[in-house]
């Protein structure tokens, strides 16, 4: 197998070292600015030859980069499987025709607990979803300025509503597409950025269920937590930790614990999925664009001091 890797960053870093492991055999080419020893690397993408000789192509730049690498590689291949990072796009844009099986790097996905609620809640009416994830922005590289992160800088594509997307993704996967929503996103904290660094908003589902969501870079605490409501049960689960506290009508509570697996697993399911099973579980073209249109929607439906309570 042959494989494009596009950004070498450490999103990129992790896609190749982890590829490296699962298939052991495979070719990959580096498209990035640096010197990586024992990789063949190309400068930019114009430089490319034989781009039909490649079996999987994965793009993990800055997520400006993304619309443009994506049209290129899809007006020029056909058939082929692409891995786009999240989000997918920096703002919402159409692509079409779509001649690839393309699809988003929200492995979070194939994370245990959340692999146990997508089966536990196939049968049941969800009346109500929420999710919570939050981690100060210094400390998610500490060895490195945060101020100079594509996090940071809104020219990049950075800002919380689109690198912690994947609580819009999830909360769509189990409870269904959002039809309607309303939200807050700016900037409220003393971080050197010109990104949001919140954005909380309620909204509501094709099927009626409705979502509450928070995410932010301004948690000195980590968290990553989700609470869902059904007819017969509640779950209250932690994504760190690994656990479920399960409560129902009749049975009581019950705390439901998974083995703690490596950060890794979760992108080495999605790469087995989108390579070896038709996909899986993993988000599609279609799923990312859905969640763009919502955080387009949240972005040109919030302008900070327009609405008043008297």
């Amino acid at each position: 197998m042959k494989i494009l890797l596009i950004g070498y960053g450490s999103i990129g870093k992790r896609h190749c070292r982890i590829l490296k492991e699962t298939y052991p055999g495979c070719e990959i080419d580096l498209v990035s600015k640096q010197s990586i020893p024992g990789y063949r690397v190309f400068n930019d993408m114009g430089s490319l030859n034989g781009i039909s000789s490649y079996d999987y192509f994965v793009i993990c730049s800055e997520t400006h980069l993304h619309y443009e690498q994506l049209a290129w590689i899809n007006s020029r291949v056909s058939g082929k499987k692409v891995l786009v990072e999240k989000a997918l796009f920096h703002k919402w844009a159409p692509l079409e025709p779509i001649n690839n099986l393309i699809y988003v790097g929200y492995e979070m996905r194939y994370g245990p607990v959340l692999q146990f609620l997508k089966k536990e809640l196939a049968d049941q009416k969800i009346l109500f979803a929420g999710a919570y994830a939050g981690q100060y922005l210094p400390d998610w590289h500490p060895h490195a300025d945060y101020r100079n992160s594509y996090s940071a800088l809104k020219a990049k594509g950075g800002g919380v509503l689109l690198d912690l997307s994947h609580e819009l993704d999830y909360l769509q996967w189990l409870a269904g597409v959002i039809v309607e929503v309303v939200a807050f996103n700016s900037r409220i904290s003393a971080l050197e950025i010109d990104t949001d660094d919140i954005v909380t908003g309620v909204a509501k589902t094709r099927e009626g269920t409705v979502l509450n969501f928070t995410m932010d870079y301004i948690s000195k605490v980590i968290k990553r937590q989700v609470l869902i409501h059904t007819e017969e049960y509640s779950y209250f689960c932690d994504l760190i930790d690994s656990d479920i506290v399960k409560g129902g009508k009749l049975e009581g509570q019950s705390v439901i614990r998974f083995e703690k697996t490596s950060p890794d697993e979760p992108y080495r399911e999605m790469h087995r999925a989108i390579l070896e099973k038709a996909g899986g579980d993993s988000c599609t073209f279609y799923e990312g664009m859905k969640i763009l249109q919502v955080c387009e929607t949240i972005r040109n439906s919030f302008v900070e001091g327009a609405c008043h309570v008297q």
